[in-house]
């Protein structure tokens, strides 16, 4: 019984720690050719690793360029 208590105690502990560990964010860069034009890609995630979900994006920033005509998409660190 005492080494299943044990294991019991390391297993909650090691749970405990990687819940907390922090995760460096990590950026995401691209650049594309979209037809005539092109589109530069930034994306910040929370450092997730694997499938992200929305949750996961911290920050973007999107340039959509054709042309003379340029449109910049800003996330929410850098909006407004």
């Amino acid at each position: 019984m005492r080494v299943v208590i044990n294991a019991a105690s390391i297993a909650l502990l090691s749970l405990a720690i990687s819940a907390s560990v922090a995760r460096a964010q990590r950026t995401y860069v691209s650049h594309r050719i979209v037809g005539t034009g092109t589109a530069d890609l930034s994306f910040t995630t929370d450092g997730t690793i694997g499938t992200l979900t929305a949750l996961n994006f911290t920050d973007w920033i999107i340039t959509v360029s054709s042309g003379a005509n340029t449109f910049t998409l800003l996330g929410p660190l850098r909006g407004l």
